[in-house]
């Protein structure tokens, strides 16, 4: 198993902002992309992996902002951005 930082940006101050992934299996294989619905983390399909390793490269995404994937400040102008 391979836990991975991926930068995908950088906030207004240069701090990185990253995405969590998750890598089993042979990369040989063929590739299977794993995305948690919302409010979800990579780690609901712990369970799984090692059931995938066998047939399948998998990665495991965490979203932005969730999981264990790096949140994004954000800074509503108003109520109406804010919902």
């Amino acid at each position: 198993m391979i836990v991975r930082k991926v930068v995908y940006d950088r906030d207004p101050t240069g701090n990185p902002l990253y995405l969590n992934t998750i890598e089993v299996g042979d990369t040989s294989l063929p590739t299977l992309v794993l995305v948690h619905g919302y409010g979800g983390s990579g780690a609901l399909f712990y369970k799984s992996f090692r059931h995938l390793m066998n047939n399948f490269h998998a990665i495991c995404i965490d979203i932005v902002g969730m999981g264990a994937s790096s949140r994004p400040t954000y800074n509503p102008a108003n109520n109406m951005e804010a919902d």
